[in-house]
């Protein structure tokens, strides 16, 4: 029995830090688009479902309903803080990347190219 409860014990140890790698939180500075959604500034919190390269991005912001959205996974710098990097597509805000905790997710545009 014992032996039991240590292996359920490391299960839900190597769960959790499994499960860790895919959630985090960062700061959109300004209202920007993804595909056909517009996001508002300010903290989001971030999980992805998937081992890549597509996976399921929800986006969760405090009193806000959550939004889903496609996105490819690549794989970035461990340890680098988190980060989103945006570009201007026909004088739009667009969001090109959310950069956290080592992975990096690469969204696509509405007609389906990646930016």
């Amino acid at each position: 029995m014992k032996n039991a409860s240590r292996l359920i014990v490391l299960f839900a140890g190597v769960t959790s830090s499994l499960w860790a790698t895919q959630k985090g939180s960062v700061t959109i500075p300004q209202g920007v688009s993804v595909g056909s959604t517009h996001l508002t500034p300010g903290q989001y919190k971030v999980s992805f479902d998937g081992a890549g390269p597509n996976v399921k991005v929800t986006l969760t912001r405090s009193g806000s309903a959550s939004i889903m959205l496609d996105a490819k996974l690549q794989p970035g710098e461990r340890g680098a803080p988190s980060s989103v990097t945006l570009v201007t597509r026909n004088g739009t805000k667009v969001l090109k990347e959310i950069d956290i905790n080592g992975e990096i997710l690469v969204f696509e545009e509405a007609d389906g190219e990646t930016h």
